[in-house]
């Protein structure tokens, strides 16, 4: 004759109710790390300008995170203003400055999103 064992599917509820919380919590996280990733770019990109005057570096500045059909975008814009000095060589530059610094945290972004991730969830599921 065999029998069937009980079981105590409290342990299993709970992960659950804490797999629901992390799911919903989940576009605050992730609108967190963009905001994030916009400012590491940005000190990169700053970095990167010419410190002739002040003014160059501090024309950089983060847009406003705007969701689209495709996820959050950021703007990063260069607000110098026009003169004699403005060429379409300082526009190059700021575009290769942009570039240059996007690249560097492509390369660095699986390092960075593996930690705040697993954070995230550890946190969340209280690992």
């Amino acid at each position: 004759m065999s029998s069937f064992g009980r079981f105590d599917l409290e342990e299993w509820r709970g992960l659950e109710k804490r797999m629901g919380q992390v799911v919903r919590a989940y576009p605050s996280f992730a609108e967190g790390c963009i905001k994030e990733l916009a400012a590491r770019l940005l000190a990169k990109i700053k970095a990167r300008t010419p410190a002739d005057s002040g003014n160059l570096r501090d024309g950089w500045k983060l847009g406003r995170l705007v969701r689209t059909s495709e996820g959050i975008q950021v703007e990063i814009r260069h607000s110098m203003v026009k003169n004699e000095d403005s060429s379409e060589d300082g526009e190059d530059q700021r575009q290769q400055i942009l570039k240059i610094s996007m690249e560097e945290l492509n390369r660095e972004l699986p390092g960075i999103m593996d930690k705040k991730f697993e954070h995230f969830l550890k946190q969340g599921l209280r690992w």
